[in-house]
């Protein structure tokens, strides 16, 4: 990823990358490529999709090509996890929906969508890449610090952090989400059904309440992160695939920071 020493031109390249959602598919990703521009947040993308959703593979290439082009081992510019809808799915464990993910999608009419950074609805791909661009370039009051997450010696997780607050912001609350990756089950297509369709970036779990905890953000203070003994759901297949996703949010401001981890094995 290339970094820019100035806003003023990650602003131009952003009006760049807004007038790809007019270009072809097979032509909508060369700017961005080609482009340079400074991350300030990392963008929560809640993607609505399913296994018998035959246009959701489709949405999946879309966001891993925008996260290849945006993210960089420094910094994850998006941060994408898979909510599967009763709509166009099976209730774990034989599929990925759950009670929770059945909250969160309840606002998605259809599949494939997303709510980015919660700010702009629930919207089609067609916005995706306009959406996330305007949300990569903000700067936020908040960030991430020392965030990690292991397997303690009972088989639980553990998650410890920091969040650094330059700015007062009102009414938040923190939300911790488990993840996996790498998820071998059947899947539609619109050509033909794939048996052994990887699935990433799979919503599993809140740790924390659905609707997160309430979390003060006040200009120039630190708070910790300190979750501890989480159970991991039966129904996860490979705990060497987990991650936790973090995010802070508002009803106001939408998603005001997020970050991810890998949840560690034990030593």
């Amino acid at each position: 990823m290339k970094l820019l020493s100035s806003l003023p031109a990650a602003a131009a390249a952003l009006l760049m990358f807004v007038a790809c959602d007019s270009v072809a598919p097979d032509e909508r990703y060369t700017v961005i490529e080609d482009s340079e521009f400074v991350p300030q947040r990392s963008v929560l993308v809640e993607e609505f999709t399913g296994q018998t959703c035959v246009n959701c593979p489709g949405a999946h290439e879309l966001m891993a090509s925008l996260e290849s082009r945006m993210n960089s081992v420094d910094h994850a510019g998006i941060i994408a996890v898979g909510i599967h809808t009763p709509l166009f799915g099976f209730e774990a464990p034989r599929g990925f929906v759950t009670e929770e993910s059945e909250y969160y999608s309840r606002m998605a009419e259809s599949a494939p969508s997303a709510r980015i950074n919660r700010r702009y609805g629930v919207v089609n791909t067609d916005k995706w890449t306009g959406s996330i661009l305007a949300e990569v370039v903000r700067k936020s009051p908040i960030a991430f610090s020392d965030c990690a997450a292991r397997i303690n010696r009972n088989g639980m997780i553990d998650i410890s952090g920091r969040i650094i607050c330059s700015d007062d912001v009102s009414d938040t609350r923190l939300q911790l989400w488990l993840v996996e990756d790498d998820i071998v089950a059947p899947q539609l297509t619109s050509d033909k059904p794939i048996a052994d369709y990887v699935h990433h970036s799979v919503f599993r779990k809140s740790i924390n309440d659905r609707d997160g905890e309430p979390v003060n953000i006040k200009r120039n203070t630190t708070v910790n992160i300190d979750w501890k003994n989480f159970v991991i759901p039966n129904f996860v297949n490979d705990k060497g695939n987990l991650r936790v996703v973090a995010f802070v949010f508002n009803e106001k401001d939408g998603v005001i920071n997020a970050t991810q981890f890998p949840v560690q094995q034990p030593e």
